[in-house]
């Protein structure tokens, strides 16, 4: 692809990604991710979401995270869940100014979100 080294790639990936997991998804996002950081672009990072509660006005939520939801407080007291704004913004703050790290965990989304 011409023109990659002027650009930022953010790959959503998700908590627990590892290419020696035991699981197959954590073999193939980490064997993805490991990918992406050698293809040669400016700032390549994988986001590693745990928890996300919906934004506001969203629509189409599944069913199983309003039995999540009464837990979202607690998770995000240790620092495991964030909203997807916060998700958001803190991609735009990575795509403006660049992050130290390629695996970018829940604290470190929360971080860059206030940027």
């Amino acid at each position: 692809m011409p023109g990659k080294e002027n650009m930022t790639f953010i790959y959503l990936s998700g908590a627990g990604t590892n290419p020696d997991g035991r699981q197959w998804w954590m073999k193939i996002k980490g064997a993805t991710e490991q990918y992406i950081a050698q293809a040669g672009f400016r700032h390549a990072f994988a986001y590693r979401p745990a928890f996300m509660r919906w934004a506001k006005g969203q629509r189409r939520i599944q069913k199983m995270q309003y039995w999540f939801i009464p837990f979202y407080p607690i998770t995000r007291l240790f620092g495991g869940a964030n909203s997807m704004t916060e998700v958001a913004l803190s991609m735009i703050a990575c795509s403006r100014n660049g992050y130290p790290k390629f695996a970018i965990g829940p604290r470190d989304i929360t971080r860059l979100a206030l940027l």
